[in-house]
């Protein structure tokens, strides 16, 4: 059915008011617009390559169009197999891009097939920032500063009752806490002075373990670890992975418990993990203890 004898149908039905008419015209024509789309993978190197294919034999090319109406083009390559091509995201400006490809019956919108490979599908840069794709309201490819992107956790080391966070790209002036979940303490975690640049260090041991309090009845108490800009101190940023494309580090990256005694008459189990929602959290348990290294 055409959008056009739908909207006959439904004027000579007149059971629909005007505005209900004009949702329903308006759903047929994205259902049918998106029925004539080409569908096309994208995947993004996680650095500075856009790579494209498409199962359409027709396929061309991938336009790339800027909010200014100029079009980018990128080339099928001339190989065997279904239609791809390969695009330097350096070459672009840094702007958002609805997606389009050219076939051999002329452009045509996009359907953006799934990467289906476990990474975030993203191209970052501590300089130019983060490329992604978005499917809404059209497929597009959208470039965010690197300033307005928090930054996240590229390393982690869990040893001798010590976890040491590497935290980055940083832009600007950010502060480190954890928090512990369901409550009101907040505790700071100072950077590493000797480290400068992009990326920062942070070491949580005794101050931390000793400043949270925790009950020594083998309670196991969460805490959040949390990322706050400096000029927007009332705003949480949960830390996030950063240190590869994985789009799950729960599923991917194993974090080991370590056990430290620098706290006077306990004995702290410090577990790093993923959240459901893949974030960086501690479990901490305390019992208490007689010995151990003070230090």
């Amino acid at each position: 059915m055409t959008a056009r004898s739908a909207l006959r149908t439904l004027l000579v039905r007149g059971s629909r008011s005007p505005r209900a008419v004009l949702r329903r015209v308006r759903a047929l024509v994205r259902d049918a617009r998106r029925a004539s789309a080409v569908p096309v993978q994208i995947t993004l190197d996680g650095h500075d390559l856009l790579n494209w294919r498409s199962p359409d034999p027709s396929v061309l090319g991938l336009v790339l169009c800027d909010r200014r109406g100029a079009a980018v083009s990128s080339e099928a390559l001339a190989a065997a197999g279904p239609p791809h091509g390969v695009h330097a995201l350096n070459g672009l400006e840094q702007d958002t891009y609805e997606l389009r490809t050219r076939t051999a019956r002329g452009e045509r919108e996009v359907r953006l097939l799934t990467a289906g490979d476990g990474t975030l599908n993203e191209a970052r840069t501590s300089e130019a920032g983060v490329w992604r794709l978005e499917t809404e309201p059209t497929p597009r490819l959208v470039h965010r500063p690197a300033e307005a992107e928090p930054p996240g956790l590229l390393a982690l080391e869990a040893a001798h009752g010590l976890v040491a966070l590497d935290i980055g790209p940083v832009q600007g002036a950010w502060d480190l806490t954890v928090e512990r979940r369901g409550g009101t303490r907040r505790i700071p975690v100072e950077p590493r002075p000797d480290r400068t640049g992009a990326v920062r260090v942070y070491r949580l041991g005794r101050a931390q373990w000793g400043a949270a309090g925790l009950p020594l009845t083998g309670e196991t108490t969460i805490w959040d670890v949390i990322l706050r800009p400096g000029a927007e101190p009332d705003r949480r940023v949960r830390v996030a992975w950063r240190g590869s494309g994985i789009a799950r580090p729960r599923d991917a990256i194993r974090l080991r418990a370590v056990v430290s005694y620098s706290v006077a008459g306990q004995r702290i189990v410090v577990r790093p993990y993923w959240t459901k929602d893949q974030h960086l959290a501690l479990e901490l348990t305390a019992t208490p203890s007689i010995g151990g290294d003070p230090g």
